[in-house]
């Protein structure tokens, strides 16, 4: 996908103020954070890392959890909070 240099801008912006963002959540900042690549934040049971694409500017979110009912239910929460 090709996007005008402007909006490439605008959403590598949109990308890292989002990220930003999610710290700001109390329950987030309770648990192990890592910057190394992108957000990742790791909880008892479950853990999840979303960062920038490197090509195009997009988000790249990975969960893992302990058994297949975590993993729904955690991949759903996160993805609620991305979307707003």
């Amino acid at each position: 996908m090709t996007y005008p240099d402007g909006m490439t801008s605008l959403l590598l912006r949109l990308r890292e103020q989002l990220l930003g963002d999610l710290l700001l959540i109390d329950d987030l900042s309770r648990h192990r954070i890592d910057h190394l690549d992108g957000l990742t934040v790791e909880f008892e049971d479950w853990w999840f890392n979303l960062r920038g694409s490197n090509t195009p500017p997009l988000l790249r979110l990975n969960v893992e959890a302990d058994d297949k009912r975590i993993l729904e239910e955690k991949t759903d929460e996160v993805l609620g909070l991305v979307r707003g």
